[in-house]
């Protein structure tokens, strides 16, 4: 009668290319057969947790991906026609003189793979993180058409096209919440955090980064000093950081480092969650120290 399985909400930051980290740890909640009661997400963090609300797996998402990346064990004929694709995939990306990069185009491919438009057609609850570019609020997606809270949600200053919608004028959810663990805590009882902001280090080749690196890692920079603030006051249940060293968001060529740094992460993680699982019921667990058993 005290009995009762813990809701489990998962947190997955932004952070371009090193979201695909994202999906090796997802794909443990599969293999465990565990549902999330919530999602939410910012910027790549948005665009994964959109693909896996909408009932699509981790390791559909990555099999999909491998469809169009190129890969290390790709022969001549298959980079040949990943180069074709990847061509479809850069007119997707769309340069607005003076603004930035448009990905309307690549955003509805995405969605037409899935075939849910709309957050009330998700399986599982999801939460887009936005920023209003004049106040500097935080917004919320959790209704209505997902295009452009995604759109918004990924719209890095400086890089891709802010979005205008309802009124406001939006850009990247990292801005204010890179890592949206808190707005999960009334949800969840087990909250896990995915942080892929990465880290940077001097290399042999590269000991000074270009104006356009440094503004970009500036800015992360800046999303990893208050997500380490919030750390220290209000942590998750489970907090996963993988080692990604010297990515920056649109290195897509990366894209194998990253799987693998995801990789690295996947024991620790079920560990974990087994773990906080077990110790969920206090007072059954208390119950069973005072009562006769049998």
């Amino acid at each position: 009668m005290f009995h009762r399985e813990p809701t489990i909400g998962i947190a997955l930051g932004g952070g371009g290319v090193r979201g695909l980290a994202h999906l090796p740890l997802l794909s443990v909640f599969d293999e465990l057969n565990i549902r999330p009661h919530a999602i939410a997400g910012t910027s790549m963090g948005a665009i994964i947790g959109s693909l896996y609300a909408a009932g699509v797996t981790a390791e559909s998402i990555r099999k999909e991906l491998m469809k169009h990346l190129i890969t290390s064990e790709d022969d001549l004929r298959s980079i040949f026609e990943k180069r074709k694709d990847l061509l479809k995939w850069i007119e997707a990306f769309r340069i607005e003189p003076g603004t930035g990069i448009r990905v309307d185009g690549l955003l509805t491919f995405l969605y037409e793979k899935i075939g849910k438009g709309r957050f009330e057609e998700l399986t599982i609850p999801l939460t887009v993180v936005a920023a209003d570019y004049w106040n500097g609020d935080e917004v919320l997606f959790s209704h209505g058409d997902l295009l452009p809270a995604v759109k918004a949600s990924m719209a890095v200053p400086g890089v891709f096209v802010p979005v205008q919608h309802e009124g406001r004028v939006l850009v990247d959810g990292g801005v204010v919440n890179q890592v949206p663990w808190n707005i999960l805590r009334k949800k969840c009882d087990i909250i896990v955090a995915i942080d892929v902001t990465g880290r940077r280090f001097p290399h042999k080749g590269k000991p000074f980064p270009n104006p356009a690196e440094a503004m970009t890692a500036s800015f992360e920079i800046l999303q990893d000093s208050l997500n380490q603030e919030r750390m220290k006051h209000s942590p998750p249940t489970i907090y996963i950081r993988p080692e990604l060293e010297n990515i920056a968001i649109l290195e897509f060529d990366k894209f194998e480092t990253v799987l693998k740094a995801g990789e690295e992460s996947r024991e620790y993680l079920r560990a974990r969650l087994v773990e906080e699982i077990r110790a969920f019921n206090p007072i059954e667990k208390a119950l069973e120290k005072i009562l006769p058993i049998g």
